[in-house]
């Protein structure tokens, strides 16, 4: 190893295909901090080319280290012999497998692996498997192995989804999309799951009407796995169901209703001669539905513990006035929507005595 300035020191050839080669302003900070603590590593790996040392990675850790210590500042260097494509491959894994590294520079650096690969087949320099269609686009598989040639595994599943994301949404929709498994943010990103499951189940043309009502969706509460469970039932809807959720004439959260209401009517019109249909598999429904009500059940007793214990109600009045009013407010919306539930029961039990009353009188 030995000593080398920072301003002797080149980026990656490959670093501008990763977001313009753009660094990102709040990792540059935070390193700031370690470096300010002295628990930033000053080692790097390099590779010479000429008369020019090029990083291998660690962009960021030499950017921070150059705006706090200056240009002139010495760091520690060991020199590599790496090609082309080790340069690729070190500087793309590392962007993969680091968590705190954007949606966009993992995306860059999973479609860039992907460029090359192409690239390459084009050229006819790319040793595929013999089960591989040599005419076959470059996989999510195939990506994954070219990546993890020195023994580091990177899922071709997470890899798929960025591919998916990339190049299945519309640029309106991509440029939401953030990393993670969140659902809706409060500055109205998108997170990663629901991306990729929007860019498998509708076309680019309505992914913009689907996402607002997905955005609705998730105003009424419904979590980010619900709605990429709601997203694979639209895939599978009837194109007229999907039109109405597209144009906000129907609520996601309806769909199922929507589609059943559509298979009665189907139903009906077929046999209208002989005999009015009821409800398909209305009996399983209600099995479902009862099972729902014993879920609700159970997490209720687990409310009555948690509020009946010693420990909240020693804690609760010790809460600050935003935690109290957290809890409140919690309490009188969950209180809200189990009544919204017993009213609507209620009202259907109304309307069944209502028909049954009326067929007693038309009856007689």
């Amino acid at each position: 190893m030995t000593k080398i300035r920072i301003s002797e020191l080149k980026p990656n050839p490959f670093k501008k295909e990763i977001n313009k080669g753009k660094l990102d302003e709040s990792r540059l900070e935070i390193l700031k901090e370690s470096i300010e603590h002295n628990t930033l590593p000053e080692i790097f790996t390099v590779r010479k080319k000429g008369d020019a040392y090029e990083l291998t990675s660690g962009h960021h850790r030499i950017e921070a280290l150059k705006r706090y210590k200056g240009k002139d500042h010495e760091v520690m260097i060991n020199v590599v012999d790496f090609d082309d494509e080790q340069m690729l491959i070190d500087m793309v894994r590392e962007n993969i497998t680091q968590r705190n590294i954007e949606f966009k520079d993992t995306e860059d650096s999973v479609m860039l692996a992907k460029k090359y690969l192409t690239e390459r087949l084009r050229k006819g320099t790319l040793h595929r498997a013999e089960h591989t269609r040599q005419d076959q686009d470059i996989g999510a598989r195939e990506i994954a192995k070219f990546l993890s040639k020195n023994g580091k595994t990177i899922s071709h599943s997470q890899i798929a989804k960025y591919i998916n994301i990339s190049e299945g949404l519309n640029p309106k929709v991509h440029s939401i999309v953030t990393k993670g498994n969140q659902g809706h943010t409060d500055s109205g990103k998108i997170g990663l799951e629901l991306a990729n499951k929007l860019a498998m189940v509708a076309d680019k043309s309505d992914q913009n009407g689907l996402l607002k009502a997905l955005k609705e969706a998730n105003k009424e509460g419904i979590s980010q796995e619900k709605l990429v469970q709601e997203l694979t039932k639209f895939k599978a809807a009837p194109e007229e169901i999907k039109k109405d959720i597209v144009s906000g004439n129907i609520k996601i959260s309806e769909m199922d209703d929507a589609i059943f209401e559509k298979k009665v009517s189907e139903n009906n019109e077929k046999n209208k001669d002989s005999q009015v249909v009821f409800y398909p598999n209305f009996q399983s429904r209600v099995l479902d539905f009862k099972q729902e009500v014993s879920k609700l059940e159970y997490q209720v007793l687990d409310f009555k513990k948690i509020f009946g214990s010693p420990r909240f109600k020693s804690g609760y009045p010790k809460l600050g006035k935003k935690e109290k009013l957290f809890v409140d407010d919690t309490i009188v919306k969950i209180k809200a929507r189990i009544k919204k539930c017993y009213d609507t029961v209620s009202d259907f039990e109304k309307t069944m005595k209502m028909v049954e009353s009326t067929k007693q009188i038309e009856t007689k």
